[in-house]
C-alpha cells in the first residue's frame, strides 16, 4: 500500500443489516485490504482488554519459536469472570483456551491478542467462511490446535479488562492512585485538542483528581477525572465521578459516583448520586 495510518471499516451485518454474524464476517468482507498490504503478518487485538503489549516482541518470538499462531496471554492476581483461561503443554505449545469464568486453579488467560502470517490468516479466515463459521476463537485458534503450531506469548506488564459499566468505571477511577496499564506506556499519543490553561477561581478546590486543559473550576472536585473544557460553578461539588469533555456543572450542583458524557449539562442546584457499586451514567447532551 502506498498509504498508511488508521483504517476504520464498516461492519459486516446479515441481508436485513440487524444480525452481526462475526468477526470473521468482517475479516472476510475486507479481504482485498489485507491482499494489497505489503505487510507479511496480521495482528488482531481485541478491545475490552487494555494493556501495553510491545507487538515488536511478539513478533519477534512468533518468527523464533516457528509458530504458526501467536497469542498473547497473561497471568492475573485477581479473579476476572470475563477472562478465558489458557493452557500449555511444553514450550509454550498452546493445548486448550477455556470458556469465560474464573476457577481457583486458573493461573494464566488468553488476552485476546493473535499474531500470524498474512497469507495463512487469509486462509484460515476463506475456509472457516466456507464451512459457514464466523467466529474468530472457535473457527481460527480452537479448532487449529491439533494442527498448527499454536504458541503461547507472555506478557508480564499490567493489563486491565473493562467488560462492563461498572468495570470502566472502577478501571478509570485507578488511575487516581497511578495504577493501571496507561502507566506501563512510555507515550501516549491522542488527538491534540488545543485548550486555554484550566482556570483555578477564587474558591475551588480539588483533591486527588485528574483535570485536563481548558477547564474552568469555581467549585469542589475530590476523587474524580474531569476531561478537557469542564466547568464547574460556584459551591458545586464533583466527587468520585468521571466527568467528559464540554460538560458544565452549575452552581451547587452536586455529582457523586457518576460518569457525565460529552456535554452534559447540570443545572443548578441538582443532584446526582449514584454509588460505587451502580454509578449513574448520563447520555451525551443531556440536560438534567
Amino acid at each position: 500500500m502506498e498509504h498508511y495510518g488508521l483504517y476504520i471499516f464498516p461492519p459486516a451485518l446479515s441481508q436485513d443489516a440487524h444480525e452481526f454474524r462475526g468477526d470473521l464476517s468482517n475479516f472476510h468482507l475486507h479481504r482485498d485490504f489485507f491482499l494489497r498490504s505489503k505487510e507479511n503478518y496480521v495482528v488482531i487485538s481485541g478491545s475490552n482488554i487494555l494493556s501495553a503489549v510491545d507487538y515488536r516482541d511478539v513478533l519477534r518470538e512468533h518468527k523464533t519459536s516457528n509458530a504458526d499462531i501467536t497469542v498473547v496471554y497473561t497471568k492475573r492476581d485477581l479473579p476476572c469472570n470475563y477472562c478465558r483461561p489458557i493452557r500449555f503443554s511444553e514450550q509454550n505449545r498452546v493445548t486448550a483456551i477455556g470458556s469465560r469464568g474464573y476457577e481457583p486453579s486458573d493461573e494464566t488467560f488468553y488476552m485476546e491478542t493473535v499474531v500470524l502470517s498474512k497469507n495463512l490468516f487469509v486462509r484460515l479466515v476463506d475456509e472457516a467462511i466456507g464451512r459457514g463459521e464466523y467466529d474468530l476463537l472457535q473457527s481460527i485458534i480452537r479448532s487449529q490446535l491439533n494442527r498448527l503450531h499454536v504458541h503461547g506469548y507472555e506478557y508480564t506488564g499490567t493489563s486491565q479488562v473493562i467488560h462492563s459499566l461498572l468495570s470502566y468505571y472502577r478501571e478509570s477511577m485507578l488511575l487516581l492512585e497511578q495504577w493501571g496499564a496507561i502507566n506501563d506506556f512510555q507515550h501516549v499519543y491522542t488527538k491534540i485538542k488545543h485548550e486555554p490553561p484550566t482556570r483555578y477561581l477564587p474558591g475551588s478546590t480539588i483533591k486527588n483528581s485528574l483535570v485536563a486543559n481548558g477547564c474552568k473550576l469555581e467549585g469542589t472536585a475530590t476523587d474524580s477525572i474531569l476531561f478537557r473544557g469542564v466547568k464547574v460553578g460556584k459551591h458545586a461539588r464533583i466527587k468520585n465521578s468521571i466527568i467528559m469533555q464540554k460538560s458544565v456543572i452549575e452552581e451547587g450542583a452536586v455529582v457523586e459516583y457518576a460518569i457525565l458524557d460529552k456535554e452534559v449539562t447540570v443545572k443548578r442546584g441538582q443532584v446526582i448520586r449514584g454509588t460505587a457499586e451502580e454509578p449513574i451514567v448520563i447520555k451525551k447532551q443531556t440536560i438534567v
